[in-house]
């Protein structure tokens, strides 16, 4: 199951996700984590109950629900909670109040890409010590002969520098991994977020590079043929009022609503996506970037879309004004949302 993790003080939690669905996810601790990273899907062996943590949440909320005229409070040790003049720990309370925990026996597959940004220092003569923002991933040792000339002379010049480093090895008792300095890519004042940037698309492998130039070619141009009215004449909504919510700025506007009183009470609700598939055909190279890319992805200051601009920003955008093709899911509701009837198309 994918790993996930969460922070609390200095100690780092990691929770697998429970493939029995009805119960929480399970715990993992410190080593236990056998070098898996956020994301990554794993192979885990549950342990004794014995090593079960008490759920001191849970375990409270249950203690002062049961006791709403009570004026006093749990007292909340590192393993226990006290309450009324009783102890609680892992070892007298139902299993309901236990944290199941576990231990990462295997990586079946590494979908983190163990690249993080973040700082360098001289470690000694022949590594520095390089540390990831990301407090999840492990500092790791890099030669300095892969960091910038001068790094290792004038450590001073480069403490702002943000860098992109490589997990590429991590022994089970090492106190660091090993890795390699994929680039410096600067950060001083002036160029902050601009470094920053570059540094979130490289460790989250997200692809900004220019679509090619031909590529507008393989994208037929917009019209409405007496087969496409046939195909969609039971989803025609082009006399109704279908709105976007989207901001004033917003360029890609993919999405949208619509609602209609039909009388009995009912209403008919549509909510309506841009037909992609009319314009983009398998095994094009349109079709093979956007397989790649995923989705579009919003940064602070700038959009990386999925899909060439002549399709996001104009053919399957669904602009005012303008005819376009798009796939509807229409239902028919009572005014208490009570769903009486539903319908996919064309439209």
């Amino acid at each position: 199951r994918a790993l996930s993790e969460s922070i609390r003080k200095t100690t780092l939690l990691l929770f697998c996700q429970n493939p029995v669905k009805s119960e929480k996810d399970i715990l993992v601790e410190g080593t236990n984590q056998n070098r898996a990273f956020n994301g990554d899907l794993v192979a885990f062996e549950i342990l004794p109950k014995s090593k079960w943590k008490l759920n001191k949440s849970e375990l409270m909320t249950n203690l002062i629900g049961n006791s709403s005229k009570e004026t006093a409070l749990p007292v909340v040790g590192d393993a226990e909670i006290s309450f009324k003049g009783k102890v609680y720990n892992s070892t007298n309370v139902e299993d309901k109040y236990l944290q199941k925990t576990a231990k990462v026996v295997g990586i079946i597959e590494k979908i983190h890409p163990r690249k993080a940004m973040g700082y360098g220092k001289v470690y000694n003569k022949n590594f520095a010590l390089f540390s990831a923002l990301d407090n999840r991933v492990p500092r790791m040792l890099i030669p300095l002969k892969e960091f910038p000339k001068g790094f290792a002379e004038r450590p001073k010049d480069f403490a702002d520098n943000l860098m992109i480093g490589l997990v590429k090895r991590w022994e089970l008792n090492g106190k660091f991994a090993m890795g390699s300095l994929l680039k410096s890519i600067g950060g001083d004042k002036d160029d902050l977020v601009s470094a920053a940037t570059e540094g979130i698309l490289t460790e989250n492998d997200l692809d900004d590079s220019p679509f090619p130039d031909d590529i507008d070619a393989e994208i037929p141009d917009f019209e409405i043929t007496p087969e496409d009215v046939a195909k969609r004449q039971e989803f025609d909504f082009r006399k109704k009022c279908v709105f976007t919510i989207d901001p004033a700025t917003a360029r890609d506007l993919d999405d949208a609503c619509s609602v209609e009183e039909i009388g009995d009470g009912l209403y008919e609700i549509g909510v309506h996506i841009a037909d992609v598939s009319h314009f983009v055909y398998p095994g094009t190279t349109v079709d093979d970037i956007a397989r790649e890319r995923t989705t579009s992805v919003y940064l602070v200051q700038r959009v990386i879309p999925m899909l060439p601009r002549k399709l996001c920003e104009n053919l399957c955008s669904l602009n005012p004004g303008v005819d376009r093709f798009s796939f509807s899911v229409i239902w028919i509701m009572k005014k208490d949302g009570t769903v009486v009837s539903t319908k996919f198309g064309k439209s």
